[in-house]
This record gives structure tokens, sequence and C-alpha cells, in this order.
């Protein structure tokens, strides 16, 4: 008994190495096709990264839009590689394909582990677009990575964990129902110095993005319901608008101001709560900020000119705007909410203080 005891302790604290991977839009995976300008980090990655290290774990990733991942290099990567995790979108679904079969041609055991959007709209099917995978996480994977190594130490069973599908002797099976986060807070920064090796920055309208570039998320989800939007919320009961707090992004920007010149915040909507934008802002202007800020995902009707000064004056320098149409009609029939009178003022007042729009 005291034998098993040990064992059993022993193996909970097993290091492990994983290797985490960005497809890349690729025809084949070594075949470079022209990429989409190189901007962002893999940011879902480099948050099971950081819950990864957190536990004591090794990581590596491997971005494919930055780096040709050649047979020869995916071997020597996978050497010392316990379990591969890969992240899979629409547009790098044949790279995501192409990727889990050299891996599984070059070590047929290893575990390999998909998420990303596919996985989350697609669900049990995403094991059978991507038919060499042997996990497959729908939605947040920060907490489920940590069941996933409990599994591979031998501690859990599939059936046990949440939010995921798995193959079972030929079947695709489910374990048990999603679990959403409810506190963004208790998810550690993203681990960005595994990607130290590669440079991102690249954008496609000309705007020269000061180096080094990282990227940042301090919300999840959206509040409003737009009929055409692409939102989790459809697939996902729980997924609701939650934001981190103010505190908590603002200590992110202190950390990383040192570092970094650029950085995009990747919200879906980063100003749908006002009062959460002033306080982040009012922070950045007590405390001091170096980098510009770019914000990726907002709406014309949270236009508030007091805010705007305040963005502007803590380096916000780009805000895209989600106006999807000029016809009223469409706007209404799509239920964005907002009225072309209203773009007009918000693009105005933008553009008074300077934002790339």
């Amino acid at each position: 008994m005291l034998y098993l005891l040990l064992e059993n302790v022993t193996r909970t604290y097993i290091e492990m190495k994983f290797l985490l991977i960005r497809a890349g839009n690729q025809k084949t995976v070594e075949i470079q096709l022209t990429n989409p300008p190189l901007s962002h980090p893999p940011l879902g990655l480099l948050y099971l990264g950081a819950i990864l290290e957190q536990e004591g774990h090794k990581v590596e990733v491997i971005d494919c839009y930055a780096e040709k991942i050649t047979r020869e290099k995916l071997e020597k990567y996978l050497q010392s590689s316990d379990a591969v995790g890969m992240s899979v979108l629409g547009d790098d679904y044949i790279a995501s394909v192409g990727i889990s079969k050299m891996i599984k041609e070059i070590d047929p055991e290893i575990p390999l582990i998909i998420g990303g959007p596919h996985c989350t709209f697609f669900k049990e099917r995403a094991l059978n677009d991507i038919s060499y995978a042997d996990v497959s996480v729908v939605g947040e994977g920060e907490h489920v990575i940590l069941d996933l190594v409990r599994y591979l130490k031998g501690m859990e069973k599939l059936s046990n964990i949440h939010g995921i599908y798995y193959r079972d002797n030929g079947s695709i099976k489910s374990g048990k129902t999603l679990k959403v986060i409810d506190n963004l807070d208790n998810i550690p920064f993203p681990a960005r110095h595994l990607v130290d090796k590669y440079e991102y920055g690249g954008f496609p309208f000309g705007y020269q993005l000061k180096k080094k570039v990282t990227s940042m998320i301090t919300s999840r989800g959206c509040p409003f319901r737009c009929r055409f939007c692409a939102r989790y919320s459809i697939f996902i009961d729980e997924w609701g608008f939650r934001t981190r707090s103010f505190e908590n992004v603002v200590k992110e920007i202190q950390e990383i101001d040192d570092k970094y010149r650029s950085v995009w915040i990747v919200d879906d909507n980063f100003l749908a709560d006002n009062k959460r934008a002033h306080k982040i802002f009012d922070k950045l202007l007590e405390s001091g900020n170096d980098m510009d800020l770019l914000i990726e995902g907002a709406r014309t009707d949270s236009i508030d000119r007091e805010l705007y000064k305040k963005m502007k004056k803590a380096g916000v320098t780009f805000i895209s705007y989600g106006i999807e149409s000029g016809n009223q009609d469409i706007l209404d029939f799509y239920n964005k909410g907002t009225t072309l009178n209203k773009i007009r003022e918000t693009v105005k007042i933008a553009r008074e203080m300077g934002f790339v729009l």
C-alpha cells in the first residue's frame, strides 16, 4: 500500500514536455503559401503554455505563420515531446490535416490534442475532419489542459473530463459537459517568451507598427446579439460576456511595457463596458505607458468623447470598428442595433483624435 501511495505521488509530479502548434495557412506542410500579414502571436497557445509552465511542465511553440515547418524540423521537435496540442482555424484546416498526418507518421503513439474555433463550432465532427487527432477540446482550454495532463499520467479518465471529444475503440465519444471560466483574473498572463524567436507586426494597409509587437485580450464574448456573428454563444449556452478586472488588465500592460512597443487588444468588443474602459485608461494615465495600443474590436455605438480623449493620451493609435454595412435596412435586419448617423458621428470623432481606422 505504501509503495502504491509513493508511486502515485511520484506520477503526480512527473514533468511533461508539450509541443504546441499553430498550423498556419499552408496548402501542404512543405509548401508555404502567401500568408496573411504576421501581426499577432498565437495568444490561445500562449495561455495554455502559461498554465502548463505554472504547473512545472515544459512547453515549446511552433508558429507555422512565422516558420516553414518541414518533416525534418517536426521530427526534431517531436523527439523531446510527450504530447502535441494544435489550434485549428477554418482557414488553416488543410495545413492542420497535413501536419497532424505527419506527426502520426513520425510518432504514431504521441497524443495529439486539437482545439480552437474549428473544434468549438464542429465539436464531434472535428475528429472526423482531422482523423489523426486523439482528443478535441471545445471552448476554453486553460482548465481542460490540466485535466488532460492528469489523463496522460494515468490519473484521470477521458470520460470524466469536461468539454472534450475523444476516440475510443473506433468511436468518437464525449466527456462531461463543457465548463466556462467565470473568473478570467485567475488565468495567468500568456507565456509570451515562448514566441520570442519570432517577429510579429506585419500589417496589410501600410500602417507601421512599432516593434516589438504582441497582443492581449481583456474580455471574452460580446453582450450583443448580431444575427450575422459566428459567436460561441450560439453553440455554448453558458458563453456570456466576461471581462477581466481593470486592475488585472493594467497589471498585464505594465508587466510588458518594458519589452513591447505595440500591443493589439483583440477583444470581440473591447469598449462594451465603458465604465471599465474609463478605469483602465485612468490608471494607465496615472502610471504611464510607453506602448502603442491598437484596439481590434469595437462598436460604433460605444462612442464617448471623454473616453476617446483618455485613450489618445494613454497611447491608443488604432481602432477597428465593426460597421458591416452602409444600409440602415441591412443593419436593422441583422440586429446590429446602431444607426448610420451614429456610425458617422463615431468615425468623425475617431478621426479628430487621430486614430488610424
